[in-house]
């Protein structure tokens, strides 16, 4: 587990991972008023847009051109709450981009103190651990403080003790815990495993460190792969799922590899990690295909009427062959064997 820096600038455990791939750019307005100025009507703003009144200072003087400033702990992220693409976002994370903001002093537009006020507050929003980048934060008298941001998607979650942390794609953990595996748009997050690490590898991890055991980054690549090929429905069918890579750099024809561990007792034998190149290797779309059918097994009754097969419960799914294997539940022998690494 890669531990977190709090240096300045951006954190170090970036990797080149998907760079941006479920990354969703957002843009934050607070506006800065003059005399005589008047904002735009709530009802015609873009959902997008956060706009924020707020006049801190102005020369008693009648100069030409008024003392702006801008207090950045004006800002408000409540209508993030609605959804940023990938679902309504933790009401936790508000709370840490607001204290964020609220920590930097007001300023004044223009100059070096307009300068260091807008790079204190792009360093403080690149620290939380769900902000993957900040591109730009620019201070302007007609469209007040523009603020672009990177947020992190949560892809999988890791156990910590008896709680969970989400991890973005790039297996960063993400602020935040859960009792449970959490769910996005319905959906339950793979469960990073084996289990055991929660009072192990997982133990004092924090949010902002990152994943960099060689099983939890194969775990990670598998859930990935499972977004990239199940669809949404799938996803939900499928249900909880614990991703034991801790044999895949090792699996063989005798070594399952990577396990997944479904709901009902259900075990999948995976094998290598989906972005290998070994050769012989069966392609990762074939695997989640066979995956995809064993899903359609359980709702077969719901259609004997067209001539469909009975519906039966499975126990154990072997994807790693060009026609895959699967062990119905009431062959309780060879469902141990498989379970216990026995063979195939």
């Amino acid at each position: 587990m890669g531990k977190r820096r709090r240096a300045k600038g951006r954190r170090s455990h970036r990797d080149e991972r998907g760079e941006g791939s479920f990354v969703l750019p957002l843009l934050l307005l607070i506006a800065v008023l003059a005399a005589g100025w008047s904002s735009t009507p709530a009802d015609r703003r873009p959902s997008w847009h956060l706009s924020f009144e707020r006049l801190l200072g102005r020369d008693a003087r009648a100069e030409p051109v008024p003392e702006v400033w801008v207090d950045p702990a004006a800002l408000s992220f409540a209508s993030l709450a609605e959804g940023v693409g990938f679902g309504p976002l933790d009401p936790r994370w508000l709370q840490e981009l607001e204290a964020a903001a609220d920590a930097v002093a007001p300023f004044r537009l223009g100059g070096a103190e307009e300068d260091a006020g807008c790079a204190e507050l792009s360093m403080r929003l690149a620290e939380l651990s769900f902000v993957r980048r900040v591109p730009l934060v620019r201070a302007d008298e007609q469209r007040g403080l523009v603020v672009d941001l990177d947020l992190a998607e949560p892809v999988a979650c890791v156990p910590v003790g008896s709680s969970f942390l989400c991890v973005d794609r790039d297996g960063v953990l993400l602020s935040g815990t859960w009792p449970t595996p959490p769910c996005v748009q319905g959906m339950p997050l793979p469960v990073i495993g084996p289990m055991r690490d929660a009072y192990d590898l997982f133990a004092a991890a924090l949010p902002g460190d990152w994943l960099e055991e060689s099983a939890h980054l194969d775990a990670l690549d598998v859930a990935l792969s499972m977004r990239e090929h199940l669809e949404r429905a799938e996803r939900i069918e499928l249900g909880r799922v614990v991703i034991d890579a801790s044999r895949a750099r090792i699996a063989s024809v005798e070594e399952p590899g990577i396990r997944l561990l479904l709901e009902n007792g259900r075990l999948v034998l995976f094998g290598r990690r989906p972005s290998t190149d070994e050769p012989g290797e069966l392609p990762v779309e074939l695997k989640w295909a066979s995956v995809e059918r064993a899903l359609e097994l359980d709702g077969a009754a719901d259609g004997l009427a067209l001539g469909s097969e009975p519906a039966f419960d499975w126990s154990v799914l072997d994807v790693r062959w060009d026609r895959p294997e699967i062990v119905p539940r009431f062959d309780p022998a060879t469902a141990v064997a498989a379970a216990f690494d026995l063979g195939r």
